[in-house]
């Protein structure tokens, strides 16, 4: 979905998406449309891209077009600048108003999953592999935001999970 096609659904706010595989992206696009999800998604397809999008830098300064996601989708593979990368950038920014980030990946090293938690990842979940997959996640995140807004809303702090 393009910027200026996005706004009938931005009452619910916008997910971000990002990933360098055109495929995942579309895969997640049909998700959220087939579970019919309360949001509008905007992708970008690396990390320098992503960084660009949350500083509002260059184009996305123009926060009518590129609003503030609430949710970041974060793959860690990716050229230019990874999602280790975007999320140690999160995290010297050391504000509380940038959006949850739920990294997606097909890594299951150990390693990596601790990694991106002590940058500040929220959750480390495996990537869907088909739509079914896919539409579930969707399901849940779109749970996880119902019960999130039950509960006052915390200060984020860099390296704990919710």
């Amino acid at each position: 979905m393009s910027a200026k096609d996005f706004a009938g659904k931005r009452s619910k706010g916008v997910v971000l998406i990002v990933d360098d595989d055109t495929n995942d992206i579309e895969l997640m696009r049909l998700a959220f449309e087939k579970a019919k999800a309360p949001c509008a998604l905007l992708s970008v397809h690396d990390g320098a891209d992503a960084i660009k999008y949350l500083g509002g830098e260059g184009k996305y300064a123009d926060r009518d077009l590129f609003p503030m996601p609430l949710l970041v989708l974060l793959d860690l593979n990716m050229p230019r600048l990874n999602g280790f990368e975007v999320l140690s950038w999160i995290q010297k920014q050391g504000t509380s108003t940038f959006p949850l980030v739920i990294t997606l990946s097909y890594s299951h090293l150990e390693s990596d999953i601790r990694r991106a938690y002590e940058l500040g990842a929220n959750a480390y979940i495996a990537k869907p592999v088909d739509l079914d997959g896919s539409v579930s996640l969707v399901k849940l995140l779109i749970n996880l935001e119902r019960l999130a807004a039950l509960r006052p809303r915390r200060e984020r702090h860099p390296g704990r999970s919710l």
